[in-house]
């Protein structure tokens, strides 16, 4: 380690881990290690990114990069990876002010591989001499059957991103209060400006950001990190010179006074004058400094998310607006910014008179010190924890630039309990107070925009940039237009190559005796109560006791009461209980628990296949806790009320802004659950509880009687909390705990009821559907029940038409952000775009599987990474807790550890004959498939004829 310097060392007690701060001595290059043993090791490298203006440089740049470099010759060695690697995270994100790269493996052999490969991409990119991976991430000009078009992956991508209004809103909001920083401008790039970025701008930017004196360089877990450092310095780093970059990332100059904006949002349909938005912000101080961002989490969650919170339950009884919700983001400067959703736009300076006048109030009496204590119990649990990831140094590497981007030492990010300490110390203080007075209501940095969402805006830029593109052709001069016809087909060349031989043996493969078959078991013990269960899990679970309660619901069959109990499960912990009013329950709940949740699922038991449906409670607790978790548990499960009228109905309004604000990052799943719930019973069951049918349900249901619901919902929960066939699932390590005598007393708590299991009802049938919404982008599924005996063949199958073909046609060449197949064991089969530009032809290639099938020349050998990579999905990496929650599916199924190996060996065993075989059946599926589409109210309407029915969303 002799070209390193050691800046910092310190053990972290909580992270189990000991920490290192080096400093390259020739580069200046960053390096943190995090050393200890957690087998999921974790590289990741990044860079101080400024974007210049809404182009999307930066975020373009992640995407090339990985298209192949010095070292790994094909067309796309993260693709490679992607399907052919033991990988448990790959991938590339950018952010306002940074780029990172990383990715993690157990496999030893599999890690130093994707390190290499991910070093070699950013420093050595093949993108800096070929222009043509440029023009397929980025953006590009296609002149096709006359007419001319924009094309490109990131280009597509982000006319997906924005179709969300609070999307828009979040990046309205930031250009607003930073007006003179990089965080006024779209890193991910505006899809208006994106066609403004040349090439040459992108290899200049990339020339001055990507170098190692403006890198930051990762490593974590149980690893020689000393062996790791002198390869990248040898083979990386070494090769370079120090140079000064001028990425430093600049403070916004303090406004003298508030300031008003308006700006306009798109949408696809006509909206009334009380569907705006209103957001309050205000900008306070250094995001470096750990106490101060601490603070403005823990208050931004206390004021504005927390169901306690004096101001948010002001804001929703004041009758102007339906939701409020906080946005955050990691920047140079920690914010505060509070939004109001549905809302009159005259309503502003009532809505900003309210804020203000609670906020005085607050800081005349004193903030509710149970509210910050609730707040601060859940950033412990993170601490703990680590947000429950499986793959735990990735948001170490992440939450480490909360520092360490800024100069600042990445340790401080990461060791944030004494911060912590600090807070809880001074809240008696009026730290809390002091804070909102300075950085809020004294504040004079502030902005208050109104959001007034405008249907068809986008169409009408759109409409603009067809004429100007109409223009630009007819004045091209012949030359011009041969030119362009030349480059697209010499893209299309450059997209339909083959990998040569020699390319493919540049891409570092692991061998099918690199793949451990064996599982490690997880120890249960089961102890058989009167007429429960108790299954006990005796893990290390870092002082936190998790609870599973898993009640019977196959008797909850009718679709209303299904819609109804999944309702439920939303609003459990947010009524008023027998003991508690709902708020000052929030507050009981969060002090002696990391929160309670409810969730419907569906469960196959393996010989029989017969379908349990189980409605899970799950709660975690701090060991010392769980007497007061289990009590939570008690009033919320026996005692919630629903005869508070106007907090249901904010419940209803909160839920269904939910269900709108997240449906277009899961379309795609709910497209491809639409299509297969028309052919399968699981799946139609699961649309009342994760799909399209339960968002039309909310839609539908928030203006009907009120008195009416909370009878129906009462109804359910009198059904749903029953001792018999109660199983009680925890994970401990049971040291100095009383949660099986704590456990023993709840679960007795529960009478006895005997329901009578009634069938749910269905009829398959082929459907065809298009969902109509203001999205520029689609997402389109078929899907049918997969009729041959599903093995673990078949996620070798998904891996290769999804990597092979469909990533190939309808991403690179189609411009789609993403596209694949797949199957299950629960017999289903279906296909998937996402942020798609195109539908017409991307139903085309989904119906032209079989042929590739069939005509793909691909050996046994070239089979291996896809055989790889799909073994990889069969054994992810869990975490304690969800070790702990597996083992209860295997309980509930009866599956084994065993049948996972074997799952794992057949896969190994698979052939392309095999594969190729299934091609006829496949056939046969596509034809009878069902259609769903998500996407441009106008694209579907140009398309109707694919439809039986178009819905509105």
């Amino acid at each position: 380690m002799k070209n390193f310097k050691l800046l910092e060392e310190k053990y972290l007690k909580n992270e189990q881990a000991n920490a290192l701060v080096f400093e390259h001595n020739k580069t200046l290059a960053k390096v943190f290690v995090m050393s200890n043993n957690d087998d999921n090791k974790v590289f990741g490298i990044g860079f101080r990114t400024p974007p210049k203006s809404s182009n999307g440089v930066c975020h373009i740049i992640e995407h090339s990069v990985l298209n192949g470099s010095k070292k790994y010759k094909t067309k796309e060695p993260f693709m490679d990876m992607v399907k052919g690697s033991l990988q448990t995270f790959l991938n590339a994100m950018t952010y306002p002010d940074k780029t990172i790269y990383p990715v993690a493996s157990r496999n030893d052999k599999d890690f130093k591989n994707l390190t290499d490969l991910y070093l070699d991409a950013v420093f050595n990119p093949r993108v800096k001499t070929d222009e043509k991976i440029f023009r397929q991430e980025g953006w590009r000009y296609n002149l096709e059957d006359d007419k001319l078009t924009y094309k490109g992956v990131v280009y597509n991508e982000m006319r997906g991103a924005m179709s969300s209004m609070e999307t828009q809103v979040y990046k309205n909001i930031y250009a607003e209060l930073m007006p003179d920083t990089i965080y006024a401008y779209n890193s991910g790039g505006d899809p208006y400006i994106i066609p403004t970025l040349t090439y040459e701008q992108f290899l200049d930017y990339y020339n001055e950001f990507y170098h190692p004196s403006n890198s930051y360089i990762f490593l974590y877990g149980n690893l020689n990190y000393e062996e790791y450092l002198n390869y990248i310095d040898e083979e990386y780093l070494n090769n370079y010179e120090y140079r000064s970059v001028d990425s430093k990332l600049a403070f916004q100059p303090r406004f003298e006074s508030p300031r008003y904006a308006v700006n306009y949002l798109n949408t696809a349909k006509e909206v009334k004058e009380n569907e705006s938005f209103v957001s309050y912000s205000t900008l306070m101080g250094d995001g470096a400094n750990s106490k101060e961002r601490i603070l403005s989490s823990i208050l931004t969650s206390a004021l504005i998310d927390n169901e306690s919170s004096s101001l948010r339950q002001k804001l929703l009884s004041s009758g102007i607006l339906e939701v409020i919700f906080s946005t955050s983001q990691t920047n140079r400067e920690s914010s505060f910014s509070l939004v109001a959703k549905n809302i009159d736009a005259k309503d502003r300076d009532k809505f900003v008179k309210i804020i203000e006048e609670e906020l005085n109030e607050i800081i005349k009496n004193g903030i509710d010190k149970d509210l910050i204590l609730s707040e601060i119990n859940d950033y412990k649990f993170d601490i703990r924890e680590k947000g429950n990831y499986s793959t735990k140094g990735i948001p170490y590497f992440i939450n480490a630039f909360d520092s360490w981007l800024y100069d600042k030492s990445p340790i401080e990010a990461i060791d944030i309990e004494g911060d912590l300490k600090y807070i809880e110390e001074n809240i008696e203080k009026g730290i809390f107070e002091k804070f909102i007075k300075e950085n809020i209501l004294e504040n004079n940095h502030k902005s208050i925009v109104t959001h007034i969402p405008k249907a068809g805006l986008n169409e009408q830029k759109d409409r603009d940039m067809l004429n100007f593109l109409e223009k630009m052709k007819k004045d091209l001069t012949q030359t011009e237009k041969e030119n362009l016809e030349k480059f697209r087909e010499e893209m299309a060349d450059f997209q339909n190559r083959e990998d040569t031989p020699e390319e493919k043996a540049t891409i570092p493969m692991l061998t099918k005796e690199d793949v451990d078959t064996k599982i490690p078991s997880i120890d249960r013990e089961e102890l058989k109560k009167d007429c429960y269960t108790i299954l006990k899990h005796n893990l290390p679970t870092s002082g936190i006791d998790y609870i599973d309660l898993t009640f019977d619901i196959d008797h909850i069959t009718k679709p209303e009461d299904i819609l109804y109990a999944n309702l439920l499960t939303a609003m459990l912990t947010m009524l008023d209980t027998k003991n508690y009013n709902y708020s000052d329950l929030n507050k009981e709940i969060l002090l002696s628990t990391g929160g309670i949740k409810a969730d419907i699922n569906q469960f196959i038991v393996k010989e029989t296949n017969e379908i349990k449906i189980k409605l899970i409670v799950s709660t975690k607790s701090f060991t010392e806790n769980i007497e007061k978790a289990t009590s939570a548990l008690k009033e919320v499960l026996l005692n919630t009320k629903f005869d508070n009228h106007a907090r249901l109905k904010e419940i209803l309004l909160m839920i269904k802004a939910g269900s709108e604000m997240g449906l277009y990052q899961t379309a795609h799943v709910k497209m491809m659950n639409r299509a297969v719930s028309n052919h399968l019973e699981f799946f139609k069951y699961n649309e009342y509880i994760n799909g399209i049918d339960f968002q039309l349900f909310i839609k539908n249901i928030v203006d009907k009687d009120i008195k009416e619901i909370a009878s129906k919902l009462e109804n359910i929960y009198n059904k749903v909390f029953s001792k018999n066939n109660l199983i009680v699932n925890i994970a401990s390590t049971f040291e100095n705990s009383n949660l099986l005598p704590s456990i023993e007393e709840l679960a007795n708590s529960f009478e006895e009821k005997t329901f009578t299991v009634s069938k749910f009802e269905f009829i398959p049938s082929k459907k065809s559907e298009g969902f109509a919404t203001s999205a520029d982008v689609n997402y389109a599924s078929y899907g049918n029940k997969l009729n041959m005996e599903f093995d673990s063949k078949f996620v070798v199958l998904n891996n290769l038409v999804s990597t092979e073909f469909l990533y190939t046609e309808i991403r690179a060449k189609g411009g789609a952000y993403g596209a694949g197949m797949t199957t299950s064991q629960r017999n289903n089969f279906a296909t998937y775009s996402y942020r798609d530009p195109n539908l017409q032809s991307t139903l085309e290639k989904y119906n032209e599987i079989p042929k590739f099938l069939e005509e793909t020349q691909l050996t046994d050998e070239d089979l291996l990474p896809y055989i790889i990579g799909a073994v990889g999905k069969i054994n992810p990496p869990m975490t304690e807790n969800t070790k702990s929650s597996f083992d209860l599916s295997m309980y509930i199924t009866g599956q084994t550890i065993e049948d996972i190996e074997e799952k794992i060996e057949n896969a190994l065993k698979a052939d392309m004959e095999t594969l190729k075989s299934t091609s006829t059946k496949l056939r046969e599926i596509l034809d009878t498939a069902s259609l769903a589409v998500l996407g441009n109210k106008t694209v579907i309407e140009e398309n109707k004829e694919l439809f039986d029915e178009v819905i509105e969303l």
